[in-house]
C-alpha cells in the first residue's frame, strides 16, 4: 500500500522540498537584514558567504525537486505549478544575494570617496 501511495503521489516529498526552499529564501532575507543592520551601525560587514551558502543550498533543493518530478508518475499538484513555485522560490535567494553585493559595493565606494575627500581636504588646508 505504501508503494502505491508513492506512485500516485500521495507522499509529502514535494511539499517538504518546497517548504525547505521557502525556509532557505527566508534565511537569505534574514542575512540581508543582518547585513543592513551592521552597515547602519557602521560595523564592518562580513563577507557574502552566508548569501552564497543559502543560494547554493536552495539550488540543491530545487534540483532535488526537479529530479523527483521526473521520477514521480502522478504528483499532488500540477507539474507546472510545482516547477513555477520552485523557480519563484529559487529567485528569492538569488535576488537577495545580488542586492547584498550591490549594497556592499555602494557602501565601499562611499567610504572610499569620503576618505579620498578627507585626504584632499587635508592636503588643501596644509598648503
Amino acid at each position: 500500500m505504501l508503494s502505491i501511495q508513492k506512485i500516485l503521489g500521495h507522499d509529502q516529498k514535494f511539499f517538504d522540498l518546497l517548504e525547505a526552499s521557502a525556509q532557505e529564501a527566508d534565511g537569505s532575507v534574514h542575512h540581508l537584514i543582518d547585513l543592513l543592520e551592521k552597515l547602519e551601525q557602521k560595523a564592518s560587514p562580513q563577507s557574502l558567504e552566508a548569501f552564497v551558502r543559502s543560494r547554493r543550498k536552495d539550488k540543491q533543493i530545487t534540483q532535488e525537486l526537479t529530479e523527483q518530478l521526473c521520477k514521480t508518475f502522478i504528483t499532488p499538484l500540477e507539474r507546472e505549478d510545482i516547477q513555477a513555485l520552485s523557480a519563484a522560490l529559487y529567485k528569492i535567494p538569488k535576488t537577495v544575494e545580488k542586492i547584498g553585493e550591490r549594497v556592499l559595493i555602494k557602501t565601499t565606494t562611499q567610504r572610499h570617496r569620503c576618505s579620498d575627500g578627507a585626504r584632499d581636504e587635508r592636503e588643501i588646508t596644509s598648503d
